[in-house]
C-alpha cells in the first residue's frame, strides 16, 4: 500500500465525517428550534396550579420498644424518643457520639453504647433470631472478652 492510497482513503474517511456531521445538524437542527420556540411559550404556573397541589403530613409511625436493645431500659429509651429516635431504623443510623451528646444532655449515665447501633440494625430489618443469637455474646450490651 503507497503513501498516495493511504491518504486518498483517510481523505475519505474525513469528508465522510463531515458531511454527516453537516447532514445530522441539517435535519436535525429546525426540530430542535421548534422545541426550544414551544417552550418560550409556556407559561409559569398560575397561583390556581399552586393551590391545588396538596402536601399530606406523614402518619407519625408507632415508637418502636427500644428496651429491645441489650444495654438500653426504660430512662434511656425514654431520652433517646424525646429526642426524635423513636425507631429501630433511627437508632442504628445515628452516630454513637451523637447517642452519647443526647443521654449526656437528658441525665441518664450509660457506660458502654457501642454495640447499640448493630442491635438496632437487626431488629429494624427483624432478624430477631440474629439479634438473640448476637445478644447470647453480650453481657449488658458489652461484648464478652
Amino acid at each position: 500500500m503507497n503513501k498516495k492510497s493511504w491518504f486518498m482513503g483517510l481523505l475519505g474517511v474525513v469528508i465522510s465525517t463531515i458531511v454527516t456531521t453537516l447532514l445530522v445538524r441539517y435535519f436535525l437542527y429546525p426540530q430542535r428550534e421548534k422545541l426550544l420556540k414551544i417552550g418560550k411559550r409556556l407559561k409559569p404556573p398560575t397561583e390556581e396550579v399552586d393551590e391545588q397541589i396538596v402536601i399530606e403530613e406523614a402518619e407519625p409511625c408507632e415508637p418502636d420498644d427500644l428496651t429491645v436493645v441489650e444495654g438500653i431500659g426504660p430512662k434511656t429509651s425514654a431520652a433517646l424518643q424525646e429526642a426524635g429516635i423513636t425507631t429501630y431504623a433511627q437508632l442504628a443510623a445515628t452516630d454513637v457520639e451523637a447517642i452519647k451528646e443526647i443521654l449526656r444532655k437528658a441525665g441518664v449515665r450509660v457506660v458502654v453504647l457501642d454495640t447499640w447501633t448493630e442491635q438496632a440494625q437487626l431488629a429494624a430489618v427483624g432478624d430477631w433470631e440474629g439479634l438473640a443469637e448476637w445478644q447470647a455474646q453480650l453481657k449488658g450490651g458489652r461484648r464478652k472478652q
